[in-house]
């Protein structure tokens, strides 16, 4: 029921800035390079450190070995970060 409302609410507001900005490829930009980050880096290291430990122990050796993903986690909020600067940086070059 939750995600229902979060997925209307991020559609909600993309569109509506959409319908506002006379550049659209801003906002596919930044959408791209924020979201783009998260799906690649930082979401499946998350889950799969989640799910070694639910399936393993969190006590387990495996699960301490799996947290050395999570090491991409920060590194997906640099190439996100990288990319929505890059994308602003190119909009305003214009």
């Amino acid at each position: 029921k939750n995600h229902v409302l979060l997925v209307a609410s991020i559609l909600t507001f993309v569109t509506a800035i959409s319908c506002t900005v006379k550049d659209v490829s801003l906002v596919v930009g930044l959408t791209g390079a924020a979201l783009g980050s998260l799906i690649v880096f930082i979401i499946p290291a998350i889950i799969y450190v989640k799910a070694v430990g639910l399936v393993k122990g969190v006590d387990s050796q495996e699960h301490g070995e799996s947290k050395k993903n999570l090491a991409l986690v920060p590194f997906g909020l640099a190439v996100g970060g990288l990319g929505v600067y890059m994308t602003i940086k190119e909009s305003l070059g214009k």
